[in-house]
């Protein structure tokens, strides 16, 4: 995972997700996401799926456990997504209740 390609929009930073389906990005960025929940400068965190073509449920059970971590800490983890076969990942699980997501990025850093 790139650092880099963190950056900030107001109050919340932005991680996109690995486009990569290599279990070792996925990996990588799990471990960022848990880093940037329990940092204290970041009160909302902007999952971007902007990029992703591959989605499992791995990656969905990496987000619930970050989610859950961030309302522990009264933070907000908002995830951006427009992509159809992306999105019908979280309403078959039912996990589109569950959480907040945004059309795009600065939508959901705003929420």
């Amino acid at each position: 995972m790139d650092l880099a390609r963190l950056r900030k929009i107001d109050d919340a930073i932005v991680a996109p997700f690995p486009a990569s389906h290599s279990e070792e990005e996925r990996r990588v960025f799990k471990d960022l996401l848990k880093a940037l929940v329990r940092d204290a400068n970041y009160p909302r965190i902007v999952v971007d799926l902007g990029g992703v073509t591959f989605f499992s449920s791995l990656d969905l059970g990496t987000l619930v456990f970050s989610m859950q971590d961030a309302q522990d800490r009264g933070k907000a983890l908002v995830v951006a997504c427009s992509d159809p076969r992306i999105l019908q990942v979280f309403r078959a699980t039912k996990m589109d209740t569950v959480f907040t997501i945004c059309p795009d990025v600065e939508t959901a850093a705003t929420v």
